[in-house]
């Protein structure tokens, strides 16, 4: 049972990861929808912790919480702008890398120690990554990233999403008992005021208020809070140094499906490749989770 919450984070964080696509497709006005997102957001999780019953206020909920909203709020805003300029399969491939800041933490200051064949498993996860950007990236023509700019700005969000996905392992050891939407209300109350200023500051009323936008920025609050809220509930039972790799490798091959399946993007031999390697690593970190 422990594994598949583990799975259905990844599946939930590559469904949360379409909505880039369908925010460029539809074109909605990206400080508005941030905006709506912050307010269901906080919502959802404030009608979550009344129906589980959990406490409305610990410190490390308020502390956590808070840093956690206001990355989440600047990561999500910086990869709209980013996929404006790379392609989302090529960007979203780079910030898989962000994974090695919490695996680092779990074993550097947690001091866990996977098994040699959990390790392994790891190591082919890490290794599947690049084939997939790889494989996007070959025969389009021009760089993948365009400029420097963009790249430092690439690079920018994969390391604060690598923070961002750290909190909840530093929520679950400082608060053991802690409530998951405890600390998910203040991650959407920290992101209200954030997208806000944002919103007013550039001033993005574009678009008026269709039923195809509430409906995306609803979709976006419901798969962010259960990607989080799945994240946590993993975390209370599993190793880091095991969670994040699979979580990130079971998210690639998800998104790798998901866009073959609603946008007909073909594999080619090294998308292939990539997704060999990384079932092969998740095999090996599932079979010594069983």
């Amino acid at each position: 049972m422990n594994l598949w919450v583990v799975f259905c984070s990844g599946i939930v964080s590559a469904l949360a990861g379409l909505t880039y696509k369908f925010r460029h497709k539809h074109r909605f006005p990206i400080d508005q929808l941030l905006v709506f997102f912050a307010g269901f957001f906080t919502l959802f999780t404030a009608f979550c912790l009344l129906i589980f019953g959990e406490t409305l206020y610990t410190r490390w909920a308020l502390i956590f919480g808070v840093c956690s909203g206001l990355i989440q709020a600047t990561v999500i805003r910086l990869m709209f702008t980013v996929t404006r300029r790379v392609k989302l399969n090529i960007s979203w491939t780079v910030i898989q890398f962000s994974v090695l800041i919490p695996f680092l933490l779990s074993v550097v200051l947690f001091r866990e120690k996977p098994a040699p064949r959990t390790l392994i498993g790891v190591v082919c996860i890490f290794t599947s990554i690049p084939f997939f950007g790889l494989g996007k990236s070959k025969g389009q023509s021009g760089p993948s990233i365009p400029d420097l700019t963009t790249g430092l700005l690439l690079f920018l969000c994969s390391i604060l999403t690598g923070v961002m996905f750290s909190i909840p392992k530093l929520y679950t050891h400082f608060e053991p008992g802690g409530g998951t939407f405890t600390l998910l209300l203040y991650n959407g109350l920290a992101m209200i005021p954030l997208t806000a200023v944002m919103f007013v500051r550039r001033r993005d009323v574009r678009s008026r208020i269709s039923l195809g936008f509430l409906t995306l920025s609803i979709y976006m609050a419901l798969t962010n809070v259960g990607a989080i809220a799945l994240l946590i509930i993993a975390l209370l039972s599993i190793d880091g140094s095991v969670v994040y790799p699979l979580r990130t490798v079971v998210n690639i091959l998800s998104i790798f499906f998901l866009t073959f399946v609603l946008f007909r993007e073909k594999a080619n031999l090294l998308e292939a490749a990539g997704a060999v390697i990384a079932l092969t690593g998740l095999v090996l970190v599932s079979a010594t989770m069983g």
